[in-house]
């Protein structure tokens, strides 16, 4: 029997449409999509946008409250597509539901790591799969990065470099994910950067340090008006270049220079290829999969806690830093 599926919040992650060149995007459109699945109901406070996702969904019940969906529906499986600053109260409600089996989370899990505590200890206190759509860590293209990396192809990784937009939580944990993912633990990071009094979720330069020494710079592009996310690794052997928020892969190793006699250049080498397609599919796929196995999902809760942790741990040290700058200038 298919496991029966519902979306909270409407908006273009939670109920948009399948996008010609990049697939299955939106929870709604996974959870359809899935072989295993059936999307049964759909819920967002907003009337203009639940009527918009039900025109796209036709047949699927619309709720704009969240415990009549819960009550009426009695779902296995939901997904949460809510605000940020909702998340930990959406949750909450979610978890007391007991029908719910597992939870497909936007990220970040929580505003704070110790509310996201919290609502991790609640899941697994009553056997709720709980996982948080990092969602290229169920990529396939990254996964593939991954093993290629493994292998040492560009030989000791010494630095990873990389930018973003769209505070340090909301979008700059994507990024600490994907390098935990990649590399290793990271053990410490130190922030720069103006925070604003009471921001919540400041775009902030991040300097990191893994486990097994790689040095890292993640740098926060503030004033952009448009989407940014790249990642550089550099090694010993050879560089690789993941642009296009992972569209494309870009391996270089070394060769004889064309331009310097005796002199060494990077050229374009053979390696993975980037690409997103079907990313959120990818992460419902996993969840179903990894509930059917009881393992644990390519992105759990805990893995959101920890860079959930590292980025309030950069805010406080721009924030420490910033003040001595104002201190100075006085």
């Amino acid at each position: 029997m298919a496991l029966r599926a519902v979306v909270v919040g409407c908006g273009f992650i939670g109920a948009g449409e399948v996008v010609a060149g990049s697939g299955i995007q939106s929870h709604a459109a996974a959870w359809s999509r899935h072989p295993e699945t059936r999307l049964v109901g759909l819920c967002d406070i907003d009337a203009t946008r639940l009527a918009t996702a039900s025109a796209r969904w036709p047949g699927v019940p619309t709720f704009t409250d969240l415990d009549r969906l819960l009550t009426a529906i009695r779902p296995d499986l939901v997904s949460v597509c809510t605000p940020d600053e909702t998340h930990v109260s959406v949750l909450e409600r979610v978890l007391a539901c007991g029908s719910v089996r597992a939870v497909l989370a936007e990220k970040p899990l929580a505003l704070e790591a110790a509310a996201a505590e919290r609502v991790a200890a609640r899941a697994a206190a009553r056997g709720v799969m709980l996982a948080v759509n990092y969602g290229r860590r169920s990529a396939p293209t990254h996964r593939r990065l991954r093993d290629f990396l493994a292998e040492a192809p560009i030989g000791v990784i010494e630095v990873v470099r990389g930018a973003y937009v769209g505070g340090v939580k909301h979008n700059g944990t994507h990024w600490l994910d994907l390098a935990r993912f990649l590399l290793g633990e990271i053990v410490s990071v130190r922030g720069s950067g103006r925070v604003a009094p009471g921001e919540d979720d400041p775009t902030i330069d991040v300097e990191l340090a893994f486990a097994t020494g790689v040095r890292g710079f993640l740098a926060g592009i503030r004033s952009a008006r448009y989407g940014f996310f790249e990642m550089d690794l550099v090694g010993s052997e050879g560089r690789v270049r993941v642009t296009d928020s992972g569209q494309r892969i870009e391996v270089l190793r070394p060769r004889d220079s064309r331009r310097f006699p005796g002199f060494r250049e990077l050229a374009a080498s053979g390696g993975p290829a980037g690409g997103l397609a079907d990313l959120v599919l990818h992460a419902a796929t996993d969840l179903v999969d990894a509930l059917a196995s009881n393992r644990p999902p390519a992105a759990t809760a805990l893995d959101a806690i920890r860079v959930l942790r590292l980025a309030e741990d950069a805010v406080a040290t721009a924030m420490i830093e910033d003040r001595h700058d104002a201190s100075l200038r006085c």
